[in-house]
């Protein structure tokens, strides 16, 4: 069996409603087209997330309605595909009504 890989979290935050994506990212020094996969989660019927400039196209997107503990199964969903291998940069967006939290995982070899 191989060893697993230990995620590690790179950087998380609050975004306010003057702050993108986009410029939290530049600040953390990571470049949209590195991630592997975005992960979004809101409570509203209408999800804002429109896309990151810069993203690969290949860049997997899921959004997720939020239901209750919805992000914890999603930051262990994600550090295990970390763990085994598929993923090497993940980022996980929640919506909130006024502000957006940002959570960038990693494999070490990213760090």
């Amino acid at each position: 069996m191989p060893e697993l890989i230990q995620p590690f979290i790179l950087a998380a935050g609050t975004l306010n409603e003057s702050s993108t994506l986009e410029s939290w990212l530049k600040s953390m020094q990571v470049q949209p087209r590195w991630l592997d996969e975005i992960i979004v989660v809101s409570p509203a019927a209408q999800i804002r997330f429109k896309g990151l400039a810069g993203a690969d196209a290949a860049t997997l997107i899921y959004c997720w309605p939020f239901w209750q503990r919805s992000e914890h199964y999603l930051i262990q969903q994600a550090s295990r595909e970390i763990a085994t291998g598929e993923r090497r940069l993940i980022l996980l967006v929640s919506e909130g009504q006024t502000a957006t939290s940002a959570l960038l995982l990693a494999a070490p070899a990213v760090i």
